[in-house]
């Protein structure tokens, strides 16, 4: 194919035209980045925003300013709202039983189990950063099903007191992961209700 002079000539003229096509189209977009950093305008067609701080771009948790998450502690955080005399575990559990509400899709489903809730709890006993640590595996045909047991899952850690001794590491308060099983059991729920 590329024996004939006048071949090799087209292919390689076009390979220069595209290489220059490359070269003129990012010379005009680096231009127009310029202009538009420069001075941010409003025009008819385009509104071109400045770009945001590094500090925004930066994902959760890895923020300069804030302290470390620690995942292994000299003293675990304990849950202690309320009743001395109960074990936190216990306590714990017990609200997670009053606040929990079962989702109707759940409940047609009848979809039970346990949703694995991650947390933080913070230096002055309240929790953040509330998310499924570990979800339900259920078929695609229970997916609406289980994904509503995790939102309820979150609801309910979130609606828990911020009544937590928080983690303690090398004798001083610090931000620690815990992780909360939130159970959901449909006849245990109908009998208690």
């Amino acid at each position: 194919m590329l024996h004939h002079s006048l071949a090799r000539w087209y292919w390689t003229q076009s390979l220069v035209m595209s290489a220059g096509v490359v070269l003129l189209l990012t010379v005009v977009c680096e231009k127009a980045t310029q202009l538009a950093i420069a001075a941010p305008t409003k025009s008819k067609r385009w509104l071109v925003a400045p770009l945001p701080s590094a500090e925004k771009l930066a994902p959760w948790g890895l923020r300069a300013k804030e302290e470390p998450v620690y995942t292994s502690v000299e003293q675990w955080p304990i849950y202690s709202a309320g009743d001395a005399k109960l074990n936190g575990d216990i306590k714990l559990n017990k609200d997670l039983k009053l606040t929990l509400r079962y989702p109707r899709a759940a409940a047609a489903a009848e979809l039970i189990g346990t949703v694995m809730v991650g947390a933080i709890v913070e230096k002055d006993g309240s929790l953040s950063d509330v998310h499924v640590a570990k979800g339900l595996l259920v078929p695609v045909s229970q997916a609406a099903a289980a994904q509503a047991l995790h939102t309820e899952a979150i609801r309910a850690v979130q609606a828990l007191p911020d009544h937590w001794q928080p983690g303690k590491h090398q004798g001083r308060p610090v931000r620690t992961v815990v992780s909360i099983p939130v159970g959901f059991n449909l006849q245990l729920y109908l009998s208690a209700r």
